[in-house]
């Protein structure tokens, strides 16, 4: 059964430029900044750290890679690199994605 929630409850509290909403139900905590270019920033690098752990010594992803990372279609990721929405690298024949790239566009979006 869903448990509807009452943000009436959560009060805001200001800490320099990010407003945190706390509360016991079933959001714990909700964070936003007023300074969107220092969180995308903060989340980009945080997103490649992420990528580098989890994809050890790995630089640039093939196509169908990054399709799996993004859970998306590798039609979908070669129809925007032949577009040039996503940015590749050239080695040879091979369109490889490189990996602020990929975190670029999992914290962006096309």
């Amino acid at each position: 059964m869903a448990k509807i929630i009452d943000f009436e409850k959560y009060k805001p509290t200001k800490i320099s430029t990010r407003c945190t909403f706390e509360g016991t139900g079933a959001v714990k905590v909700i964070s936003f900044s007023n300074d969107a270019s220092e969180t995308t920033s903060e989340s980009l690098q945080a997103t490649i750290e992420l990528l580098s752990k989890t994809y050890p010594g790995i630089m640039v992803f093939t196509q169908k890679e990054a399709a799996k990372i993004l859970s998306v279609s590798y039609q979908y990721i070669n129809k925007n690199c032949k577009e040039g929405n996503i940015r590749t690298v050239k080695f040879g024949d091979r369109q490889l994605i490189n990996i602020n790239e990929l975190a670029k566009l999992i914290n962006e979006g096309i």
